[in-house]
């Protein structure tokens, strides 16, 4: 059995805003990385920085951007993890 020519067509219009609006959240997505990451620049701490902004914006959320698009130069600041959970485990003793 077919699909009849009105639901083929609702399926491929449907399909072609749901794609068009993937596109368009990775591109804001990509947008607020930028700005989160210049925000924990300006304040090196991802709490500081999240207790700026909207409430929808946490300092996990903060610290996702940073680790997404920060140059490895930028890991080296202790600020972007705050807790031991983050830390490398002690290499075992033989």
């Amino acid at each position: 059995m077919q699909l009849t020519d009105d639901t083929m067509a609702k399926a491929c219009d449907i399909e072609a805003s749901y794609q068009a609006l993937r596109a368009e959240l990775a591109t804001a997505r990509g947008r607020r990385d930028t700005v989160l990451y210049a925000a924990w620049r300006e304040v090196k701490d991802p709490k500081t920085a999240a207790a700026q902004l909207p409430r929808t914006i946490t300092a996990a959320t903060v610290r996702g951007a940073v680790l997404r698009i920060a140059p490895p130069a930028d890991f080296t600041q202790l600020s972007l993890l705050d807790s031991d959970a983050y830390a490398p485990a002690p290499a075992a003793q033989s």
